[in-house]
């Protein structure tokens, strides 16, 4: 069986979304001066590959608890939209056939650059791109290998809430690692941390090729 690990490392020089905490690791007991090693963890909801909930931005949303399993695992198509640059909008979207699709995983500029650390080409969707992945009505999850699908400029988050806010919603993975992965239909396993209440957790997600 063919997998893919498509989540970030989770490290202390991670790539983080502008004003988010940083992430940190402490040990509280550390071999071999004590009998184990254990560590405290602190990070923001939305560090490295994370799902978005609808609880994001909307009071009395869904939060992450309450998603549906079956919206976060099953089959998926990797897109590769790095061609398109940062800007991804309805136009970009449009040249290529989505009927049937239930979730999206763009590849895009962003990807090299997080790996290495790097954050000045993040691509984002556009509002009009958003608008068209709605009409998708099969849809309920999009992914991107960006901090963040939204546009760095836009402080009303519209993207999101037009994702977020549809009915159904069109949930949120982003900060994936797609550098490796070539484009195509994979199945996809999204299991985000089981946090009550949460509006976005950390995930481990992979993808398995359909062949094997």
């Amino acid at each position: 069986m063919a997998l893919h690990d498509v989540t970030r490392d989770l490290h202390e020089g991670l790539a983080l979304f502008p004003g988010d905490p940083p992430l940190q690791r402490f040990c509280y007991r550390r071999l071999p001066d004590d009998p184990y090693e254990a560590a405290l963890l602190s990070l923001g909801s939305h560090a490295g590959t994370h799902l978005d909930a609808p609880r994001h931005f909307f009071e009395g949303g869904r939060s992450v608890d309450r998603l549906p399993l079956e919206w976060l695992c099953g089959r998926a198509r990797v897109l590769d939209l790095s061609p398109h640059g940062e800007r991804l909008d309805a136009a970009a979207l449009a040249r290529h056939d989505l009927a049937g699709v239930e979730r999206l995983l763009l590849r895009t500029v962003s990807g090299a650059g997080l790996r290495a650390g790097r954050v000045e080409r993040q691509a984002y969707l556009t509002p009009d791109a958003a608008r068209h992945l709605v009409a998708e009505r099969g849809l309920r999850l999009v992914g991107i290998d960006a901090l963040s699908v939204e546009a760095p400029a836009d402080p009303t988050f519209t993207t999101h809430r037009i994702l977020l806010g549809a009915d159904p919603p069109v949930l949120l993975l982003e900060g994936l690692e797609l550098e490796d992965v070539p484009p195509g239909d994979y199945e996809l396993w999204c299991l985000p941390l089981r946090w009550r209440g949460a509006e976005a957790a950390p995930v481990r997600a992979v993808l398995r090729d359909l062949d094997g």
